[in-house]
C-alpha cells in the first residue's frame, strides 16, 4: 500500500502531469459553463481591447490581454486557460518563497485544489474581467520583496505586476501603500534580504507604479469625481452634504437631495439617477468635485467619511458576492454581438 502511495504521489509531483490537473482544476467553471463566465462589463473590455479605444471609466489594459489571450478573436475559452496559467505560475512563485525541498508541485495542487472548492477565487479565473490580477499582482509584489534574488531574474514579475497594475484602477492605490508599508517596516519583515537587491527591486516598483499611473490618467481624470461621489452616495454621506450645504451652494443636485437612495450602483450606472437626469458623467463633473472637496475641507464630513469607510471595510471582509452581476446574455445583447463580431 506504501508504494503505491509513493508511485501516486511521485506522479502527482511530476509537473507533466501535476500542472494539466491544475489547469483541470483552475479552470472548472469554463468547463462546466462550456465557455467562459460572462459579466456585463466584459462588453467594455471587449471594445477596448478589439477597437483600440480608451474607455471613459477604465484602462484600456485587460482590453488588450483579452485580444491576445484570445489569439486576436479565434476564441475567448483561452482567456481563462491563460489567466489559469499565470495564476498557477504566481502561485509556484509564493510556494517557493514559503518551502524549501521538493514536493513543490504537490503543494501546488494541494493549494489549487483547496483555493477550487474553498473560495470564490477560481470564479474570477473563470470570468472575463481583470478581477484576478489584483490578487496576481499583489503576490507578485510580495514575491518580489521578500525574495533574496537578483533583480533580472525576476522579469516575469516584474511584468504581472505591471499589467496588475495598470489593468484596475483600485489596484494602483492598493499595492502603492502595501509597499510603502513593507518599506517602512522593511528592517524588521526582511532583516536578512541583499538589500542591494531589495533597493533596485524597489526602484523598478516606483517606476512600474509610475508608468501606470501615466496610462491610467485618463480614465482616472475622467471617473474619479463620479466614483467618488457614488461611494458618498453608498455610505448616506452625499445625501446629508446635500441636506446640510444646499442653502448656501445650490448644488443642481439640491433638487434631488431626498430622493438619492444609499448606493453606489444606482448613483453611477442607474439611467434614471440624478446624474443622467441632469446631463450625464461630463456635465456633472465640475459640481460633483466642489461636493466631493467638502469632504476634506471639513472635518466632520472627513470623520463621517472615515468612520463609513472602515465599517465598509468590514462588511467586505466577510462579503461573499459569487455570481453577482453574472446571467445568461442573448443574442440581442451588445455584449454577444461583440463576441460575435
Amino acid at each position: 500500500m506504501n508504494l503505491y502511495k509513493v508511485k501516486i504521489l511521485s506522479l502527482l509531483e511530476n509537473k507533466y502531469i501535476g500542472v494539466p490537473i491544475i489547469m483541470l482544476l483552475d479552470c472548472l467553471f469554463t468547463i462546466l459553463n462550456k465557455y467562459p463566465i460572462l459579466y456585463s462589463d466584459s462588453s467594455t473590455y471587449l471594445s477596448s481591447g478589439f477597437e483600440l479605444e480608451t474607455p471613459f471609466d477604465r484602462p484600456i489594459v485587460y482590453g488588450i490581454l483579452l485580444r491576445i489571450f484570445s489569439l486576436n478573436g479565434i476564441s475567448l475559452l483561452l482567456v481563462p486557460i491563460c489567466q489559469a496559467l499565470i495564476f498557477t505560475y504566481v502561485l509556484y512563485q509564493v510556494l517557493t518563497l514559503f518551502f524549501s525541498g521538493s514536493r513543490i508541485f504537490l503543494r501546488l495542487l494541494l493549494f489549487s485544489f483547496l483555493q477550487t472548492f474553498t473560495c470564490g477565487f477560481n470564479w474570477s479565473i473563470n470570468q472575463l474581467l481583470p478581477d484576478l490580477f489584483s490578487a496576481i499582482g499583489f503576490l507578485s509584489l510580495i514575491c518580489l520583496l521578500f525574495k533574496d534574488s537578483k533583480p533580472r531574474s525576476e522579469c516575469p514579475l516584474f511584468l504581472l505586476f505591471f499589467i496588475s497594475t495598470s489593468s484596475h484602477i483600485s489596484n494602483l492605490l492598493i499595492y502603492t501603500v502595501v509597499f510603502v508599508l513593507i518599506l517602512i517596516g522593511r528592517r524588521k519583515f526582511l532583516p536578512d534580504l541583499n538589500m542591494r537587491f531589495f533597493k533596485i527591486k524597489s526602484f523598478i516598483l516606483v517606476f512600474l507604479i509610475l508608468l501606470s499611473y501615466l496610462i491610467m490618467m485618463s480614465a482616472i481624470s475622467k471617473s474619479k469625481d463620479v466614483f467618488y461621489a457614488g461611494s458618498l452616495s453608498q455610505k448616506g454621506i452625499l445625501q446629508t452634504i446635500l441636506k446640510e450645504k444646499c442653502p448656501e451652494h445650490h448644488f443642481r443636485l439640491c433638487s434631488f437631495k431626498d430622493s438619492i437612495p444609499e448606493s453606489f450602483a444606482y448613483f453611477v450606472w442607474n439611467p434614471r439617477s440624478p446624474l443622467y437626469i441632469l446631463g450625464g458623467w461630463k456635465e456633472n463633473r465640475e459640481e460633483l468635485k466642489k461636493i466631493n472637496a467638502l469632504t476634506f475641507t471639513s472635518s466632520r464630513y472627513f470623520i463621517l467619511q472615515l468612520k463609513a469607510s472602515f465599517s465598509f471595510f468590514l462588511k467586505q471582509l466577510i462579503m461573499l458576492d459569487i455570481c453577482e452581476g453574472n446571467g445568461c446574455f442573448d443574442e440581442s445583447t451588445v455584449l454577444i454581438k461583440r463576441i460575435q463580431k
